[in-house]
């Protein structure tokens, strides 16, 4: 019993160990940076090009049309593609929670070993960070999804996949009308992933310490990388949700439709919510501030794991000591043939 509880103590000190150093490098393990998109704003040149890149752009890619969607394959990759196009379905289900089919169809997708192949292929620059794993390029309908695995980021193909094409989608129902960053990111995860204790903790803690970020501060783009990427991406999920249910889904898909319609974003949520955006930036705040009280740290991961090693430790002391007082009130337990020779007269068995 003791080998074990000491194996699960050793294991807990390996997560937490972990833990830590990821908070100190300001990474962590499910870490969101590895997710991102050009905006309208990124370059002049790609605007309005959808439908005009001759696909595919990259030579040697075989083609497979699955659920509306036109995949790209690297055949160096073959099996793992696979795993990312069967998983085409739900993740197009995910986003008709609130967008039509339509908007859904007809992606390009380009799964590649190195997702800069496809700036290649089109005689351009790469633009793509190493790290990054998934690329949406909004106006030109597609997704670069990366394959080759590094040690530099999580990789997880078919969450790349969902989240991507809720961007492409919603640009498509925007009709050009410029929405921010954070709202494209927020409304992605708000569709496609589940709010988690990884991304609790950070809110928590940045609520705290007062870190987190204004939305006009990340309206255009998030952080590259690191801590402060993780934070945007946090504040921006933990927003949108807010939203939602603080007026519901069916005022939310309204919203969505004036935006469609043409209205200016921060003016399609003062019409359907009758408050300014920053007014209800505010009211998000002080709720994060009131709930986030002074016993928030203890809940942590970090917390979590040294309490739960704390107790395994005292639970060992506990059990040993036990141990002394039964040897002490038994000493003739082992019979004297279970003893060494040189042993057996010795003690209370002389």
């Amino acid at each position: 019993m003791l080998r074990y509880i000491s194996t699960i103590l050793y294991i807990l000190m390996l997560l937490l160990f972990g833990a830590i150093s990821a908070q100190a490098q300001g990474l962590s393990p499910n870490s969101e940076s590895h997710i991102l998109h050009f905006s309208e704003d990124f370059s002049s040149t790609w605007l309005l090009r959808e439908g005009r890149v001759e696909h595919p752009a990259v030579a040697g890619l075989s083609k497979v049309e699955a659920n509306k969607l036109y995949f790209y394959v690297d055949p160096n990759y073959e099996l793992r593609a696979q795993s990312v196009i069967q998983s085409s379905a739900s993740a197009r289900e995910m986003t008709m929670r609130y967008l039509p089919e339509s908007f859904v169809s007809d992606v390009h997708i380009y799964l590649l070993g190195d997702i800069n192949q496809y700036f290649e292929g089109l005689g351009e620059k790469a633009r793509a960070p190493s790290w990054a794993a998934g690329l949406a390029i909004l106006s030109d309908g597609v997704i670069l999804i990366r394959l080759k695995p590094t040690t530099a980021s999580l990789i997880e193909p078919e969450r790349t996949l969902a989240h991507e094409l809720n961007h492409i989608a919603l640009k498509r129902m925007s009709n050009n009308n410029p929405l921010p960053h954070w709202f494209y990111e927020g409304f992605a995860m708000l569709s496609t992933e589940k709010w988690n204790i990884h991304r609790a903790e950070i809110l928590a803690h940045a609520s705290m310490t007062g870190r987190i970020f204004a939305f006009d501060k990340i309206s255009n783009s998030f952080p590259a990388q690191g801590a402060a990427v993780d934070l945007a991406y946090a504040q921006s999920s933990h927003f949108v949700s807010w939203i939602v249910k603080q007026w519901g889904e069916a005022n939310f898909k309204r919203f969505l439709e004036r935006i469609a319609a043409g209205t200016a974003f921060k003016d399609a949520f003062r019409s359907q919510y009758g408050v300014a955006l920053a007014s209800a930036e505010m009211e998000w705040r002080s709720g994060l501030e009131k709930k986030n009280s002074w016993f928030a740290p203890l809940l942590t991961i970090t917390s979590i794991l040294m309490f739960l090693g704390a107790v395994i430790v005292l639970g060992l002391g506990i059990m040993r000591q036990k141990r002394r007082k039964r040897a002490l009130k038994q000493p003739d337990a082992l019979p004297r043939e279970a003893l060494p020779k040189n042993l057996r007269h010795f003690g209370p068995f002389t």
